[in-house]
């Protein structure tokens, strides 16, 4: 096929003047940063990493230091409302180190007069060990008389990967209320942006009025990411090279990518969802390949596979031990959220794992509770959710450390056999890794744990790239635990307990055959519709008295039946696991 030739996207490409000079593709954003700098002066703004607020500081320094020169073609390029230009100090804290108090002032020093040198100013004289509030002030005074713009990115670098070392992130966050009292005070400022994630209070960032919080104003919900229309038409000829390369129609396409990087959401109403851009670059960046040809995309672990997406959660577990139900929560996806606990900032003692799952983009906002839409900003609460596949998929081993209560546990050479022994129909081998990370689980949480909960650590454990996992999936006569769909097969999955002591192979087939009659009985395949691949019912047993699993049984529309029982996880016989569940096996 005949393939029309794309711009290459811009990855890791952070700077205007390189992607316009490179004639790179971008999505014309630059309407809403005409509204921002006329109706804002000094904002603040909270989203995830690669969502774009680095290219959008780069932007604006382009704007107002040169003009709309470099813009010829976009929305902005005439009607930049500015008709001067403006001394930028332009600063991202992921440069300034956060591992002690000492180096994190030298760093911030340091990058405050590359900036002032890069804006112009004359800082020869101003010397490192000086006391940052005097140091400050020798700014200030190589300044005097201009009107200054501050672009300051991720801002909350520095306390958030200190979320484990509470006295480092106090010292830190005394050095910063020095920082931003001054920057706040300042009074020949046109324009200040700060970004970053979190909102952490004794830092003087969000005191006062002075700085306004628009992460959440309607108005600016899309001001980052991009919407689904935007990807329909901007991405346009990327979507048809793609879909014709994969031999899908570029709807069924369209559809695919929403299932897998779609879904951040910002605003206030939690209505308006997003793609990450940088998922959706990588996504397309092989049909724009300058190689002899193009070659097919495929659904990779963009953003949850990018640098430093992790900081704030990695620090929080590190330092945190989560509760029962907290834990429970995130793995059901039934996680509820207060606008208070999203848009005030929060204390290094109060800072709770709904925040940073929230605000990082593991979770997103899905709907308003339906009580509380037409209440007071203060009780509104939203239900949140897996922000998409892509992160469902990949947070799993994150989930499994918290459940196991061991951050450096490598769930995911575990997970890989689990994702692997499915996909060549090798219940047995499956069966038995999943056994192996029952067996680890905290005692707290398998204590309680009820059938819900096997079905969700189940469904959290199957997720993977290439299989999807539905939970209670509802027809007209009841719902089934998992409905599991790899490349080639549907799998109708029934959960059961064998309850007692008595763990028989008679007892266990009692229990194969109630789940395959309730298969049958409630239409559990009726429902599916896609007709292209075989569906076969599943029957799994899992034992009370050993909280793992003792067997399965599938079975399909040609009543071609097979069956396995399984010996609970134990001492004496971990040798015949190893030789099963060893990661180094290779699937035919």
């Amino acid at each position: 096929m005949v393939i029309e030739q794309l711009r290459s996207l811009p990855i890791g490409v952070p700077d205007w003047k390189e992607i316009r000079n490179e004639n790179l593709f971008f999505v014309d954003k630059t309407s809403k940063i005409r509204a921002l700098v006329t109706d804002q002066r000094k904002v603040f703004v909270a989203r995830p990493r690669r969502m774009g607020k680095s290219i959008l500081c780069s932007m604006l320094d382009e704007l107002f230091t040169k003009g709309d020169a470099n813009f010829e073609d976009t929305a902005i390029y005439g009607p930049w409302p500015e008709s001067d230009r403006f001394p930028v100090i332009k600063i991202s804290f992921i440069e300034v180190s956060g591992d002690n108090t000492d180096d994190f002032e030298i760093g911030l020093k340091v990058v405050l007069l590359t900036a002032y040198d890069r804006a112009g100013f004359d800082v020869d004289n101003i010397k490192l060990d000086l006391p940052l509030q005097l140091f400050l002030g020798k700014l200030s005074k190589a300044s005097w008389g201009q009107r200054l713009v501050f672009l300051i990115d991720e801002w909350d670098h520095p306390l958030s990967v200190n979320l484990d070392k509470g006295e480092v992130f106090d010292a830190i966050q005394k050095k910063l209320r020095v920082f931003y009292t001054w920057l706040r005070n300042l009074d020949n400022v046109r324009f200040v942006l700060v970004t970053g994630i979190m909102r952490y209070t004794d830092s003087s960032l969000f005191t006062g009025q002075d700085i306004q919080d628009i992460s959440m104003n309607p108005d600016y919900a899309d001001l980052l990411g991009y919407t689904e229309d935007e990807v329909r038409t901007c991405y346009a000829p990327y979507l048809r090279a793609a879909a014709g390369l994969m031999g899908l129609s570029e709807d069924e396409l369209l559809n695919q990518i929403k299932l897998h990087y779609d879904g951040f959401c910002f605003d206030y109403d939690a209505k308006v969802k997003l793609f990450c851009p940088l998922s959706i670059n990588k996504f397309f960046a092989p049909v724009a390949s300058k190689l002899d040809s193009p070659s097919k995309p495929y659904f990779g672990s963009y953003w949850m596979d990018s640098s430093n997406a992790t900081d704030a959660l990695r620090s929080y577990l590190c330092g945190h031990s989560l509760d029962v139900d907290t834990l429970m929560s995130m793995c059901g996806q039934h996680v509820v959220i207060s606008h208070s606990d999203l848009s005030s900032p929060t204390k290094f003692a109060d800072i709770n794992i709904r925040q940073i799952l929230v605000q990082s983009g593991y979770l997103s906002l899905r709907r308003v509770t339906d009580d509380t839409k037409d209440n007071s900003v203060k009780k509104r609460q939203y239900v949140c959710g897996f922000t998409n596949f892509e992160v469902a998929s990949e947070f799993a081993e994150v989930l499994t450390k918290c459940l196991v209560n061991n951050v450096n546990y490598d769930a995911s050479s575990q997970l890989g056999v689990i994702h692997s022994a499915l996909l060549a129909g090798d219940f047995e081998r499956m069966l038995m890794c999943i056994n192996e990370l029952l067996c680890q689980v905290r005692f707290d949480v398998m204590a309680s744990a009820q059938e819900k909960h096997y079905r969700t650590f189940i469904a959290m454990w199957l997720r993977s790239e290439r299989i999807a996992v539905v939970e209670e999936a509802a027809n007209n006569l009841g719902s089934c635990d998992l409905v599991v769909t790899t490349p080639h097969r549907i799998y109708v999955v029934e959960l059961k307990r064998l309850y007692g002591d008595s763990v028989t192979d008679e007892n266990i087939r009692n229990v194969f055959a109630k789940a395959e009659q309730q298969v049958d009985d409630k239409g559990y395949s009726n429902n599916i519709l896609d007709r292209s691949k075989p569906v076969t019912g599943v029957a799994v047993v899992i034992a009370d008295r050993y909280r793992q699993i003792v067997g399965w049984r599938t079975f399909d529309e040609y009543d071609v039946v097979h069956e396995g029982f399984i010996k609970p996880l134990t001492l004496r016989n971990k040798h015949e696991y190893d030789k099963v569940t060893d990661v180094t096996l290779q699937d035919s």
